[in-house]
């Protein structure tokens, strides 16, 4: 919660907000050898754990044979052939609803089409290595579902092993019953582990004397697709916004009047805090998350939405969008850990307004200046919780080019022709913005 002191003396007019952000970048400056030193520290801590356990990782990872798929209407059994044994364990998603499956010290190579041909409710199967190492297989349904048993079968005499998962069909009630059970097991499990703590990694540099530095956040990738078009597994939100970011780069640099970044270049996940940490260590001047939004409850919703952070969402659409995005750690097996030390949370304080304030002025600027351009949403700034831009020192948003649950708009978003054009607005627009805030 931001202090009421602090709030009441943070200034309402733009160009106090900017000289705001200079004495905080001051402060920072001031509190940065100390930060240097335990980071140096940390450092040397890390380079001797790796050098010690680099002799014990030496196990040769399990191979996944193939995985057998048999059953009926509303009963599948699902059969992993390994070469060994393996620790392994699940857990469900909802909105789309989801199997998760996590095989430690793994490695997978079957093609995407497992599952083509499958019997009863199964859709879709993509599986990726996760932060932890291990393999993660995900399992797409097309209706609510229970892990009735899953277990390890007698092994075989060469060694290898099987591993069943037992599906059965259920009601919505029941699956989110199974949901709760599963997220209150695993509170459990991680209140009994200890806490780390985070220490602040930003570096603090001159305004002055540099070009305006952007950070482009393409969203999701890896295992993680984020949406897809309805009936085009073609169209998928990882790719298309790598490649109208790759645009968006390309607009901007060919100005000469910014240093450019992004966060991703290719088809890889990034946990949603890796991408904070890259704008603060570039000690970015704007963050632009690019995103695809998808509402199955109703495809007729088209437009794209630029979207701040706020702790309360606009609408039920945009709850549902952030809840999603939110989601791509947890999918990809990414554990956040939100344990700011006392300092960080007294700068966080006193320049999380100022930034929030920039942030919405550089939203509806973009609006105006694309609207009469580009088909927005009715409502084209929309507010949520959205944790990447949970950055309380750089101006963000989250642009969602449109809705890949739209088949007009998930044409529209894969057009070549399109992200050009729209990618040489979008920097014409950001270049205005950054212009304004030197006046």
């Amino acid at each position: 919660m931001v202090n009421e002191t602090a709030e009441n003396t943070v200034p309402n007019t733009m160009s106090a907000m900017k000289r705001g952000l200079l004495r905080k970048l001051t402060v920072l400056s001031v509190i940065r050898p100390v930060y240097s030193r335990l980071k140096y520290t940390f450092a040397l801590i890390l380079l001797l754990f790796i050098s010690f356990s680099g002799f014990s990782s030496t196990a040769a990872e399990t191979e996944i044979r193939s995985i057998k798929l048999a059953g009926e209407q509303n009963k599948i059994r699902i059969a992993f052939r390994l070469s060994g044994d393996v620790e392994f364990s699940h857990f469900s998603l909802s909105a789309p609803y989801r199997l998760v499956i996590d095989f430690e010290n793994s490695k997978i190579k079957l093609g995407e089409d497992v599952v083509s041909g499958a019997p009863g409710f199964l859709q879709t199967m993509r599986f990726g290595k996760i932060e932890s190492g291990a393999e993660r297989v995900i399992i797409r349904s097309s209706k609510p579902f229970l892990v009735e048993q899953s277990f390890r079968a007698q092994p075989t005499g060469d060694g290898t092993q099987t591993i069943v998962f037992d599906l059965k069909s259920s009601g919505e009630g029941a699956f989110r019953l199974a949901l709760a059970r599963e997220a209150a097991t695993k509170l459990i499990k991680e209140k009994e582990k200890p806490t780390p703590k985070i220490e602040p990694t930003r570096e603090t540099l001159p305004l002055e004397g540099r070009l305006p530095r952007i950070v482009i956040d393409p969203g999701h990738g890896g295992i993680d697709g984020g949406a897809s078009a309805v009936g085009r597994r073609d169209i998928v939100e990882k790719r298309v916004v790598l490649a109208f970011a790759k645009k968006l780069e390309a607009a901007l640099n060919s100005t000469g009047e910014f240093d450019v970044k992004l966060t991703r270049s290719d088809d890889r996940f990034l946990s949603l805090s890796r991408r904070v940490e890259i704008a603060r260590n570039f000690n970015a001047d704007l963050f632009v998350s690019i995103h695809a939004d998808s509402f199955p409850q109703d495809r007729s919703v088209r437009g794209a939405t630029i979207y701040t952070l706020s702790d309360r969402a606009s609408n039920e659409i945009a709850a549902a969008i952030a809840a999603t995005e939110n989601e791509s750690d947890f999918v990809a097996g990414y554990t956040f850990k939100d344990v700011p030390d006392d300092v960080v949370n007294i700068l966080f304080d006193l320049t999380r307004r100022e930034t929030e304030a920039l942030s919405v002025g550089f939203a509806q600027h973009m609006i105006r200046e694309l609207r009469p351009d580009i088909r927005f949403f009715k409502n084209p700034h929309q507010t949520a919780a959205f944790r990447v831009l949970k950055v309380p020192d750089i101006p963000s948003a989250l642009v969602e080019l449109g809705f890949l649950s739209n088949s007009e708009d998930a044409t529209r978003i894969s057009s070549l022709e399109w992200r050009q054009k729209t990618a040489k607005l979008m920097a014409e627009a950001i270049s205005s913005y950054l212009k304004t805030l030197g006046n």
